[in-house]
């Protein structure tokens, strides 16, 4: 499919290396979007330094042209005075709305006559609904592409803190960054959630038409198993300061870890992220901690099964779809399984309880492992193949 039009693509972090579950998303999307020949220029808004692989970036991804603007990292007492002065704007989204950002902005969506304006995550859509003097020309869409409900997050960060004050700091924000997803949704014109599940309450708010689940696209390939020991090798793979990731993994070392054979099984930790907590449970026997892996697939030829002990969050889970795409099975829970459209004893293996977990590990088979992973392999490539989920994006919302 021949596509001509003109994008302007706006993300708030810097797409290569992919190391987590958004940038996964984003590079996969980006990439086959720019090969259905639709013209592409990013623009990226980070609070990190510049980086240097702009030519890189362009080569990989297809992308005609490429932008960077350096956000302000402001400190707490600016963050209060923002408080004061716009109490009622989510202090996360206060760098992307500063007159910096919307200057950079302003000046990116000149340069061409663009068609449409991808807003990658709900950062992005915070100059256009919070900013002044920031709308976008005459017939020019703007594209939410939403990787999660982010009050979602808010409100279950509330529920979890044991302080009084930061769970209403928490609940406050959550509310604040609620409407903003609510007037981004009926600002936009088309909406690409990554999960069914997100797009349940997106289509509340602004019915069916606009709202084209856009799945993370996989790139599926077979690999083999390098060791082929009689232990048995999990990862753990996700970024390590990731709350939902961090309180899982945590969970797992301290209730299921410790009470497997480690004679029979090693447990492998890769992720980029702040991953310092891990000082405090590890070491622990039968535990590799990896750190940050440039090359994924050395790891995975080294494991038998991935393990996603997830209990809160929304949007799919790159960590639970991604071991499909080497050829290897999943064991997680009910809501880490949660927008794939994975089926718990048909595709993956599930366990929520600590029980549940050591019974999994413990009695894990290869053979039938392979059985899951072939059938999921199959349930994934129907919807979420890289070039059938690029094809839909471009059909429907350009």
């Amino acid at each position: 499919m021949k596509n001509n039009k003109r994008v302007l693509w706006l993300v708030p972090k810097w797409t290569l290396p992919a190391t987590d579950g958004a940038r996964v998303a984003t590079k996969s999307l980006l990439r086959n979007v720019a090969q259905m020949g639709v013209e592409v220029d990013l623009a990226c808004l980070s609070n990190e330094e510049a980086p240097q692989d702009f030519e890189v970036l362009k080569s990989e991804l297809g992308l005609e042209g490429v932008y960077f603007y350096r956000r302000a990292s402001h400190k707490l007492h600016w963050l209060f005075f923002r408080f004061v002065k716009r109490p009622f704007a989510p202090l996360t989204m206060s760098s992307f709305c500063d007159e910096g950002s919307i200057a950079f902005l302003k000046k990116c969506i000149e340069q061409k006559n663009y068609d449409a304006i991808v807003l990658d995550g709900l950062h992005l859509c915070a100059p256009f609904i919070l900013g002044k003097g920031l709308t976008p020309p005459k017939n020019v869409k703007l594209i939410y592409r939403a990787h999660n409900v982010e009050h979602d997050l808010w409100f279950a960060s509330s529920k979890r803190s044991n302080s009084l004050v930061k769970s209403l700091i928490f609940r406050w924000q959550g509310a604040l960054i609620k409407k903003v997803e609510e007037k981004t949704l009926r600002n936009c014109a088309f909406v690409a959630p990554i999960s069914q599940e997100d797009s349940g309450w997106i289509k509340s708010i602004v019915g069916e038409e606009r709202v084209l689940v856009t799945p993370l696209g996989l790139k599926f390939e077979k690999l083999k198993k390098t060791n082929s020991s009689r232990m048995k090798n999990f990862l753990f793979i996700g970024r390590l300061d990731w709350e939902p990731n961090r309180r899982g993994l945590e969970w797992f070392l301290l209730n299921v870890w410790c009470r497997i054979d480690h004679r029979k099984a090693k447990l492998h930790i890769c992720g980029s992220g702040r991953g310092d907590w891990l000082h405090n449970p590890l070491p622990m026997p039968g535990v590799i901690h990896h750190g940050f892996v440039r090359d994924v697939n050395e790891i995975y030829q080294k494991v038998d099964a991935c393990i996603a002990p997830i209990f809160f969050g929304s949007g799919t889970r790159i960590k639970v779809v991604e071991p499909y795409t080497k050829n290897r099975p999943v064991i997680t829970t009910s809501m880490g399984a949660q927008g794939s459209g994975l089926i718990p004893g048909v595709h993956y293996i599930e366990a929520d309880s600590a029980k549940e977990w050591v019974d999994a590990i413990s009695n894990f088979s290869r053979n039938h492992s392979q059985v899951l992973v072939d059938a999921g392999v199959e349930k994934l490539k129907a919807t979420m193949d890289e070039k059938v989920v690029a094809h839909e994006f471009c059909k429907t919302c350009l």
